[in-house]
């Protein structure tokens, strides 16, 4: 006795399983049988697997992800912070030591 009304059928394409039990994708929120659950599975639309795109970097690169340099007369920006460890104040490569920039 089959009861076509309870379950969800899978959404993959080529699937369309009847499951009583779908699971739901985290990043595009479709229901799935278990074997197309994986978004490399279902070829998931809103899944990004460590993709850095230019859109992304944009304003966070300009913006947040440079440190300009302490020194006056210096308008180098590096990426990363590097402190003194004398004074606790950020600079780049070339002023980083303590002697460099007094």
């Amino acid at each position: 006795m089959e009861f076509p009304d309870v379950g969800e059928q899978c959404a993959h394409a080529g699937c369309a399983q009847l499951d009583f039990l779908p699971l739901e994708c985290a990043h595009c929120h479709l229901l799935f049988c278990k074997e197309h659950l994986l978004p490399a599975n279902h070829v998931c639309p809103a899944y990004k697997d460590n993709v850095v795109t230019d859109e992304d970097l944009e304003g966070r690169v300009k913006e947040k992800w440079q440190y300009k340099c302490s020194h006056p007369q210096c308008h180098v920006k590096e990426l990363v912070p590097i402190h003194c460890i004398k004074c606790k104040r950020h600079y780049c490569l070339n002023h980083r030591h303590f002697d460099q920039h007094e």
